[in-house]
């Protein structure tokens, strides 16, 4: 009887542990996805200083700004 405590107990600790994984997880891959579209801005700006920029271009810059601008806020 003990042992299966002991094994529950296990296994709830493993399952806490699965889920934290889980949620780091998450947050890298959020968090790449996010330094991701930085570059992409980061890059269509200096094209746009440069005068390369065409207007898919200019749609893309104002659709990764204002994600970012999200982004920021909602980790504020």
């Amino acid at each position: 009887m003990a042992e299966f405590k002991y094994l529950e107990k296990q296994e709830k600790i493993i399952e806490k542990k699965k889920a934290e994984l889980e949620d780091k997880t998450k947050n890298l891959l959020h968090e790449s996805k996010m330094n991701r579209i930085k570059e992409k801005y980061d890059t269509l700006v200096k094209k746009k200083k440069f005068g390369k920029s065409n207007l898919e271009d200019e749609i893309l810059l104002g659709i990764y700004k204002d994600t970012i601008e999200i982004e920021e806020k909602e980790n504020k």
